[in-house]
């Protein structure tokens, strides 16, 4: 099922849900960049992710977000250039041990920094995408290398998408797309409503591109 609006907090996302996540390139090695082959390391909980109740990794559903939103919303650091996808099936398919809860996703508001250093909710358009991955902290200091396997098997299951952020499309094709869809959905909405809408079916048509071509 593909979501069209959020759901309530720390409600499980709808199955075959696409997510991405975002991350640094600094470890990936062209190789693994060819073979759009992702690390665990792009699966660790930031210091803003071990803060959430419970702790959870933060991604994105495709669906509502673009990762370029996802991206701005992060900082629009350089250095978080590798869009890394994978769906919500993938996720709860993951194995885990006896004494381990089912890893699984859920919708999480997003927040932002309101200038003050408090977090507030995070309002802009896109922002109602993201979610967090929960059962990837379980367990004790005995429990770390369960914890490693449960991100090693997360980038077994993602693919390193073709299309970085920000994405390196061409702004005019990315107008003419967004007039294309204009005029043959007929939907109301804003020039920025078109434009993401735009890159959305750019970005899946690299992927599938890229994909045929892996094949």
């Amino acid at each position: 099922m593909t979501p069209n609006h959020p759901g309530e907090d720390g409600v499980s996302v709808p199955p075959q849900t696409r997510l991405f996540r975002i991350g640094a390139n600094a470890h990936l090695s062209p190789e693994a960049t060819r073979r759009r082959k992702a690390l665990p390391l792009m699966f660790e909980l930031s210091t803003e992710d071990k803060k959430t109740t419970p702790p959870s990794l933060s991604v994105w559903a495709e669906e509502l977000t673009i990762a370029d939103q996802a991206w701005d919303f992060m900082g629009a650091k350089p250095k978080n250039t590798v869009v890394a996808c994978l769906s919500a099936d993938d996720v709860r398919a993951i194995p885990v041990p006896p004494q381990f809860q089912q890893v699984n996703v859920v919708w999480e508001q997003a927040k932002r920094d309101d200038g003050d250093g408090n977090l507030i909710p995070n309002l802009a358009p896109g922002a109602e995408g993201h979610c967090g991955i929960i059962g990837l902290a379980q367990g004790g200091t005995a429990d770390k290398n369960h914890r490693k396997a449960l991100r090693l098997d997360l980038a077994e299951a993602a693919k390193i998408s073709p299309v970085p952020v920000p994405h390196d499309f061409d702004e005019d094709h990315v107008r003419i797309a967004a007039y294309f869809l204009y005029q043959t959905t007929h939907l109301n909405g804003t020039a920025e409503t078109h434009w993401v809408s735009a890159i959305r079916q750019l970005r899946r048509h690299r992927v599938r591109l890229d994909g045929m071509a892996q094949d």
